[in-house]
């Protein structure tokens, strides 16, 4: 349902009775569940909106509303778009929508606080733009690292301290749209190649405003440049300082540890200036780690309650969860009539939000079994499909490695399409978007949840997709040759030396360990340094570009209304 409240002709009488007969009908509880209110809105307006809690899908497309209370209220809402909020400065209230999967800010040239995003851990596809004259920034990006179950991300308004780290932890996020700023570290090129949501994006977009896409038979043909490019990697002994320093808000604490590398000599800076300088350190050692970045005693106050004091850091890194699994290989799968109808939303193309929103959607309506069913069948025709994608990929029609994007386009392109090919292979044609159409063997995944979990359904083809993921990571670990690269990470612990409680921050390279054994290895990197650890270690959420010398290496945030100086006391003093 659409509604224009302001009427564009008539008098100023007309035009506020025709207000007031809107009004008036929305605060009458209604079946509504989609409502879009076209035109200019005020508060007035928005409040009126407070007895329509049938409504999963709110656009509010413009106006000087301020006061998001009302739409906070509307519990059952999943999809919300908040258009051309010139007034709008908090988004708290929307803490409280704990169904919201999609969400759209546009224009809200006054929102500088997006942290109350960070809280809404269902949402699925964020969209953030910019005012009409380009000014619109944000303090921080740091609410995306909760925001663990996104599949889409767009972001276009600046960053304060045009610190991007907290993109990086978006790597599992399938489409990210990004504008660059000038500044911006880590840079468009480092988050492009750390971030394959983001390359696919900005590669499709290319694609589609290149008149003379490349063809395969030019790339064989190229011949590489082999002279070995100078490495510009920070390598060998290093040595510099660590600064701690102080921030607030109404109601958390921080202290951010920042490391500045003065050998070798870089174009480095100190932190900002805004931020309250409590101590700094000296470091030394060798940048492939691990390095001891912080050693002093604990604050007196805390010897009594290390445990205490060591805890509430509400930026420690955790471990991805691993999704529940349902094995649907034993089910019947759907018949042609009832599988093949549900990919025509896409009109054999991969590259849409919308359109992956709306097949979602369309799917979940169905029912819990038919989505298990449904993604079944497509793992079992995606089996079938695959001697066919081998046999494409041999004739040199595509590159190796892209198996499950031809098995996408075969199946993305439709019933009539697939039999053909797979009877003659030679007649497949490579879309403009291959590299996109791998998302179709992916279909019907993320969908179902239990208790607010994950679900992964293992299919007839689940084992092909990990041996592809497999393929990728060992090729990803031989890429540079024998030349390895150290990713250093940052942990935090206490530790106890010689009878002394010590705050002991090191620096360790993650390279080539999995996930699950982060944890272990920080404690052999603290221990590296002596004595025994009595409290973490925890892991930091920050990432620092060491090549360049300079960058946050971890952040202890804490839910606190503490007076400043009494804070620095308990946690940083003497």
């Amino acid at each position: 349902m659409s509604i224009i409240m302001w009427s564009s002709t008539g008098t100023r009488t007309e035009q506020l009775a025709v207000l007031e007969e809107w009004i008036t009908f929305l605060r009458t509880p209604r079946p509504i569940v989609q409502l879009h209110l076209a035109g200019w809105s005020n508060d007035r307006m928005v409040r009126a909106l407070s007895a329509q809690t049938n409504v999963v899908d709110l656009r509010v497309e413009r106006g000087r509303y301020m006061d998001l209370s009302v739409i906070g209220a509307l519990r059952q809402l999943e999809t919300l778009s908040i258009g051309w909020a010139t007034s709008l400065t908090d988004l708290r209230p929307l803490m409280a929508l704990g169904r919201l999967q999609t969400l759209r800010v546009e224009g809200a040239a006054g929102l500088r606080d997006y942290a109350p995003i960070g809280t809404l851990t269902g949402l699925r596809d964020l969209q953030v733009g910019v005012a009409t004259d380009g000014r619109t920034s944000a303090d921080s990006l740091e609410f995306v690292r909760h925001l663990r179950d996104l599949r889409s991300f767009a972001w276009e308004p600046g960053v304060v301290s045009n610190d991007f780290t907290p993109l990086l932890s978006m790597g599992d996020v399938d489409e990210i749209e990004l504008r660059e700023h000038r500044g911006m570290f880590p840079s468009m090129a480092d988050l492009e190649e750390s971030l394959p949501g983001l390359a696919r994006t900005r590669a499709a977009a290319a694609d589609a405003y290149d008149p003379d896409p490349w063809h395969l038979s030019d790339f064989r043909d190229f011949v590489f440049d082999e002279t070995a490019e100078p490495d510009e990697s920070l390598r060998g002994p290093i040595s510099g300082m660590a600064y701690r320093t102080f921030t607030r808000t109404a109601r958390t604490r921080s202290e951010h540890f920042w490391i500045r590398v003065t050998s070798p000599s870089l174009d480095t800076k100190t932190p900002p200036q805004v931020e309250r300088l409590i101590d700094q350190c000296a470091f030394a050692g060798d940048a492939a780690g691990p390095l001891l970045l912080w050693d002093t005693p604990i604050p007196c106050a805390a010897r009594d309650d290390i445990d205490g004091w060591f805890a509430g850091n509400a930026d420690r890194w955790a471990p991805r969860a691993r999704p529940k699994t349902l094995d649907v290989r034993d089910m019947e799968p759907l018949p042609d009539e009832e599988f093949w109808p549900r990919l025509e939303v896409f009109d054999r193309r991969f590259d849409g939000v919308t359109k992956h929103r709306r097949f979602e959607r369309e799917l979940a309506a169905r029912g819990e079994d038919f989505v298990l069913r449904w993604t079944q069948t497509l793992g079992l025709l995606a089996a079938r499909a695959l001697p066919a994608a081998r046999a494409i990929i041999a004739s040199d029609r595509t590159l190796h490695g892209e198996e499950l994007a031809v098995v996408g386009s075969l199946i993305g392109r439709g019933r009539d399409n697939f039999e053909t090919c797979l009877a003659d292979p030679a007649s497949w044609t490579r879309p403009a978007n291959l590299d996109m159409a791998a998302v179709v063997v992916h279909l019907g995944q993320g969908i179902l949840r239990h208790k607010s979990e994950s679900i992964e359904i293992i299919t007839a083809f689940s084992s092909e997709i990990r041996r592809s993921q497999d393929e990728e990571e060992m090729s990803e670990l031989f890429d540079e040759s024998d030349r390895r690269y150290p990713i250093l990470t940052s942990a935090r612990a206490v530790v106890r030396v010689d009878g002394a409680d010590r705050e002991r921050l090191v620096a360790f390279d993650t390279a080539g360990i999995e996930e699950h054994l982060w944890e272990a290895a920080a404690e052999s990197a603290v221990l590296s340094f002596g004595g025994s650890v009595i409290a973490g270690p925890e892991l930091s959420t920050t990432w620092m570009d060491w090549d360049t010398g300079f960058g946050r290496a971890f952040t202890v945030r804490r839910r606190s209304s503490t007076p400043d100086d009494d804070y620095i006391a308990r946690y940083a003093g003497i």
